[in-house]
């Protein structure tokens, strides 16, 4: 993919398990020729949620293999495609209508996992402007829920 869109720059950002993250990112990035090392960035330290947020919410498209991220860039209005091994990664793409930017990590080979960033990236506008409208309904889900705990709480309390 780097080598035939020469504006790609991948960021790598360790997720939950930093050693593995960082040292499998770095391994891939150590197998590139050194022209396309250059574009590829590795963040190895530890992020908080609010730093995930920034980075994720800067990028033009985010593809993600781990929910919270995933959830970050979605809720920035970041395009962003999920390639998942958790049926919770499934459920909130499909809760925010994003089912078809959604796919199973075993079932991708390098090929089709570019192909799927590719048409990602030239539908950008539209899945962003999907993102957009679809934030509003996505927070009003999560107030009512919000409020739902509130009231299991309260009620736990008062007996």
């Amino acid at each position: 993919f780097l080598e035939t869109d020469s504006e790609v720059v991948v960021e790598s950002m360790p997720h939950t398990d930093k050693t593995q993250d960082v040292r499998f990112a770095a391994e891939v990035r150590a197998s590139m020729p050194s022209a396309l090392q250059a574009r590829m960035h590795l963040l190895s330290e530890s992020l908080s949620p609010r730093e995930v947020k920034a980075v994720t919410s800067g990028c033009d498209v985010f593809i993600g293999t781990r929910l919270h991220p995933v959830v970050l860039a979605v809720s920035a209005g970041v395009p962003s495609l999920a390639v998942h091994n958790a049926a919770k990664v499934r459920g909130f793409m499909d809760h925010a209508a994003l089912g078809d930017w959604c796919c199973l990590l075993e079932a991708q080979t390098p090929e089709k996992l570019v192909d799927r960033v590719r048409e990602l990236i030239a539908r950008r506008d539209a899945v962003q402007q999907h993102n957009g409208e679809n934030l509003p309904r996505m927070i009003r889900a999560v107030d009512q829920n919000l409020e739902l705990i509130e009231g299991v709480m309260r009620a736990r309390r008062e007996r």
